[in-house]
């Protein structure tokens, strides 16, 4: 539990940051998307995959413990607010998944542009 309302600031602050972050990745996909198109028509996005996999794998696993800390300090600080009920955990399933998802895609996606800039396509 909180000691002092500075905590509370922290967490409101890195929170609302993480979402801003969340809201830019997904601005970020919608640029991207014409790029990937090109691959897709190329035909060679397997190929892309099968060189970027385990760098997907690591980074999607560090997003997902970055969106489960960050829900924790959620889960703190609503229930400093005393929000309480299905509500509450609604909210913070909805926020993972969200958060999770959006920044798994953009991963994905720079990944896949990444390495075929670096191949040559």
């Amino acid at each position: 539990m909180y000691q002092n309302f500075q905590s509370v600031i922290v967490d409101l602050f890195i929170v609302t940051s993480f979402l801003v972050q969340v809201c830019l990745a997904l601005d970020a996909v919608k640029k991207m998307i014409q790029p990937l198109v090109l691959l897709l028509d190329k035909g060679v996005t397997d190929l892309i995959f099968n060189k970027a996999k385990k760098l997907i794998y690591i980074l999607s696993g560090f997003v997902l413990i970055i969106s489960i800390l960050v829900t924790w300090r959620l889960f703190e600080l609503l229930t400093f607010f005393e929000v309480t009920g299905w509500g509450k955990y609604i909210l913070l399933g909805a926020f993972t998944i969200y958060s999770f998802t959006f920044l798994g895609i953009f991963i994905f996606c720079k990944l896949l542009l990444m390495t075929a800039q670096r191949s040559g396509i």
